[in-house]
């Protein structure tokens, strides 16, 4: 009976067994997964090469980690957006050249191409797509009724349809397609975009798409991507979020051109950007069931974490170092020195030069005027007016108080824009101020603050203007065009500065000469109303340009100049009235927060006193007038500046102090040692002011600049000398005479017995 019991039991057990275990491998079976991940990038505009910060942390992911991020998945994918190949000198000097060295060694698997991939021209652009050894696709840029990549294959590619690929991956099929922005037509110089043959133009992104997946679905692609050089800027029309809310069968979307991070799901695509330059790295994880489901998931991965997690590909590393170097030499020559930073890209974040009068915008724009005189002085319109105008996304960089090199210059303007001089109207200039300022979303009737930054938005010289930001705006794409009325004013302005003449926007006969970029000239940016009007003369490169015009000021100044924040070239013109305004600058060096200290700081290099940083590091700065001002913060041996405008509401500002250079650590005593010097100027400190002053004396004009208090050590001045003179007056009033007390007393003496003597004898006499 018991042997019968196990035998039972026994074969109960592998029943059940056998059961639950198919029961097992039923549930495996529809729930089996299959994992694939894609990094990838956008918008690196050159910056492929590792950046640190002053503590040695990691900012900028180079491709060395990008590569051994990528290896340490096996089988992952690497793709980029677009935009890679223009940007910083690194990418600007060989053409996209050496980025895309750097690219082929990560291994990218695909790319797409973006709007300024065609800033070197179509020629240039066709020649990074050949150097490449991954594919570089757009499926709806079109040269010649055909697909403009359409059998342009790189190294190693034996087939490119200029659209679309398929890849296999861990047994999946994963389709790619690529899209570059409409906006190329404008966002990129026009003229670009030509050859004597024909021109580059750009179909519908939303109709191309839905041809791209339905091509990559017939061919059995079971995960679809979207590589989109498209941004989701509110004002983009269409934008990534229009595209997937019209699409079916998009997966996923890996988006570029507006540099911003997105990660949200539309419509079931999942949408991705990391931002721009290297400032992170984006990992999508797409998982594919057996029942053909697919879903996806994006992880950021910053610089920091890559540093602290990864160890940099060596091979890529060495030849980074190695193309850096080879454009090292002409990049770091010294060719001018400002006293003052000058404020143009992004600053935390806030495009300033894209939405109010910059400094930096300043010099530039007075660099081309400056050039366009030159240019035309020995024309028939050497006697015209000339004023310039430069769009301020082409102002892309800022540039730090100290040495300027090249470098800088042609990281502020890295495009290879020549000038351009054409012959104007008020009349048409009306026009250009109002396409200008087209973009602008509006002012807070509240607060004042003006919003809506464009690459559009102009830098001006010889002439300012004035603006409502709620009247009605321009709109140059539409046909005919639509002139907008916020334009209130145009005064042309002498050489220095002053009022010459204000224009009548009615005037049609009145020439002017107008100095711009041929960006702008061929109809970039909405100014097509430029176009159509004969060039009277072209220049070199607005880097070169100005280049030169920053050595002329440099040489002016005896080794330095400084630019001011606004020169009220560009004024809002509505009822609004601005109050004085609180600053905040939080505070922060190597070691962190910078809290509960004595700092000095200066308020754009005219005054100087000290602060306190609060518990969190916050140095709050009361009562300033109205715009752009820079706050320079010395704190030990480190110092910063901050740039701040209640006009676009950037009234705080974060400021990681760095070492001081040679020039501030004498700045930075000498204003210490005015700030000591005795409020009441007396006899007995007299000597301690002089000493002061042949200090301050017997600094470079470069380093005189820097004191932001020298006013009050010459008033301090005008005092002890006013001291010294009536000490030495009192002290050699007869120089001739020496007197002495005792024989003045014994005169007098004698004169009084004298003078008794004589009365007693005149009684006497009398009686």
């Amino acid at each position: 009976m018991k042997k019968y019991l196990i035998k039972f039991l026994t074969g109960f057990m592998s029943i059940t067994f056998f059961i639950f275990a198919g029961t097992s491998s039923m549930v495996i079976a529809d729930t089996a997964t299959t994992t694939i991940t894609i990094f990838h990038t956008n918008d690196l505009h050159g910056h492929l090469i590792d950046e640190y910060n002053s503590a040695g942390t990691l900012t900028t992911i180079g491709m060395d980690y990008v590569a051994a991020i990528r290896n340490s998945v096996p089988d992952s994918l690497l793709v980029d957006a677009g935009d890679s190949t223009q940007g910083v000198p690194f990418a600007n000097i060989s053409k996209g050249k050496d980025v895309i060295k750097l690219t082929n060694a990560a291994r990218y698997d695909v790319g797409v191409l973006g709007n300024h991939e065609f800033d070197f021209g179509l020629n240039a652009a066709l020649t990074n797509v050949k150097n490449a050894n991954y594919p570089i696709l757009s499926a709806n840029t079109i040269y010649n009724k055909l697909p403009f990549l359409k059998d342009i294959k790189g190294i190693g590619i034996t087939e490119n349809n200029g659209c679309n690929l398929i890849k296999m991956v861990n047994g999946i099929k994963v389709g790619f397609f690529g899209i570059t922005t409409p906006e190329t037509a404008y966002k990129t110089n026009p003229s670009y975009l030509k050859d004597s043959t024909s021109s580059v133009t750009f179909e519908d992104p939303i109709t191309i798409s839905q041809q791209e997946i339905n091509k990559l679905k017939a061919e059995g692609a079971q995960v679809i991507v979207g590589i989109m050089h498209i941004g989701n800027e509110p004002t983009a029309s269409p934008n990534s979020i229009d595209i997937a809310n019209q699409l079916s069968g998009l997966n996923i979307l890996i988006d570029a051109h507006s540099h911003t991070v997105e990660n949200n799901v539309v419509n079931g695509t999942l949408i991705a950007q990391v931002g721009c330059y290297g400032e992170a790295l984006g990992r999508i994880d797409v998982t594919v069931s057996d029942n053909g489901e697919v879903s996806s998931k994006e992880t950021l991965i910053n610089p920091a974490d890559a540093q602290k997690t990864y160890t940099p590909d060596p091979a890529i590393k060495t030849l980074a170092e190695d193309l850096s170097n080879k454009q090292s030499t002409q990049f770091q020559k010294v060719i001018g020195h400002t006293s003052s930073v000058l404020w143009g890209g992004v600053v935390d974040d806030t495009s300033v030069a894209r939405l109010v009068e910059s400094n930096l915008g300043d010099l530039v724009a007075d660099a081309m005027a400056d050039n366009a005189r030159e240019h035309i002085a020995d024309t028939n319109v050497a006697n015209l007016p000339v004023v310039a105008l430069e769009n301020g996304g082409g102002v892309r960089e800022s540039i730090p108080a100290g040495d300027i090199t090249f470098g800088h210059v042609s990281t502020v303007l890295p495009f290879g824009n020549l000038l351009s001089l054409k012959e104007v109207t008020p009349n048409i200039l009306y026009q250009i101020l109002e396409n200008g300022v087209s973009k602008i979303g509006g002012q807070d009737l509240t607060t004042g603050v003006i919003s809506g930054a464009d690459g559009r938005f102009p830098q001006v010289s010889g002439m300012r203007f004035s603006y409502n930001p709620n009247g009605s705006p321009s709109n140059t794409s539409l046909t005919p065009a639509v002139t907008g009325n916020r334009i209130k004013q145009i005064v042309l302005l002498n050489s220095d500065g002053s009022d010459m003449q204000t224009l009548d926007r009615n005037d049609t006969s009145t020439k002017i000469v107008l100095a711009t970029n041929d960006y702008e000239n061929a109809g970039g940016d909405g100014y097509t109303m430029l176009s159509d009007i004969k060039n009277i003369g072209e220049g070199d490169a607005l880097d070169v340009i100005t280049a030169n015009y920053i050595k002329k000021l440099t040489n002016q100044g005896n080794g330095t100049f400084s630019y001011p924040n606004s020169q009220n070239r560009i004024c809002v013109d509505t009822d609004f009235i601005y109050p004085n305004y609180i600053a905040a600058i939080t505070l922060t060096d190597k070691n962190g927060t910078i809290a509960n200290k004595q700092v000095l700081y200066n308020l754009d290099n005219t005054s100087a006193a000290y602060g306190t940083t609060d518990e969190n590091g916050i140095l709050t700065i009361t009562n300033l007038t109205s715009g752009a001002h820079t706050i320079y913060v010395y704190h030990n041996d480190n110092c910063n500046a901050a740039y701040v405008n209640d006009i676009i509401g950037k009234t705080a500002a974060a400021s990681e102090m760095t070492a001081q250079s040679d020039e501030q650590k004498i700045a930075h005593h000498m204003m210490k040692k005015i700030l000591a010097l005795p409020f009441n100027i007396t006899s007995s400190n007299v000597d301690t002011v002089n000493a002061a002053l042949e200090s301050f004396k017997n600094l470079t004009e470069a380093q005189k600049d820097l004191i932001a208090n020298a006013s009050l050590l010459i008033s301090k001045k005008e005092i002890a000398l006013s001291i010294s003179a009536k000490k030495e007056n009192s002290s050699t009033a007869n120089p001739n005479v020496t007197v002495n007390n005792s024989f003045i007393f014994l005169l007098i003496l004698i004169n009084i017995i004298t003078a008794i003597c004589i009365l007693i004898i005149y009684i006497k006499k009398n009686k």
